[in-house]
């Protein structure tokens, strides 16, 4: 049960991810924006960088083989991550 929620989760925080990337620009270059954050252990940048950074450390530490999260704890952070995603899209779309 577990492993299923784990899996299910990884995928709607990676459309989350790529929501937000569609709302604002072409997704290759916030990746790139993003990893080139990480390499360099940078703690402060722009929001959005740091946003979809963090998106991608709960998607890490969600899919360890030995989760540090219970079921309960994936299903918030998760919850949680989607909820800002729909607000920044609805926002970006609303503008245009």
């Amino acid at each position: 049960m577990i492993e299923t929620v784990k899996d299910l989760s990884t995928i709607a925080l990676r459309k989350a991810q790529l929501a937000i990337q569609y709302a604002l620009a072409e997704p290759e270059l916030l990746d790139i924006a993003v990893s080139e954050y990480i390499s360099k252990g940078q703690i402060q940048g722009e929001p959005l960088i740091i946003l979809l950074a963090r998106i991608g450390k709960t998607m890490q530490d969600i899919s360890e083989p030995k989760p540090r999260f219970n079921r309960k704890n994936i299903l918030e952070k998760t919850g949680s991550v989607i909820d800002v995603a729909s607000s920044i899209v609805s926002e970006c779309l609303g503008k245009r």
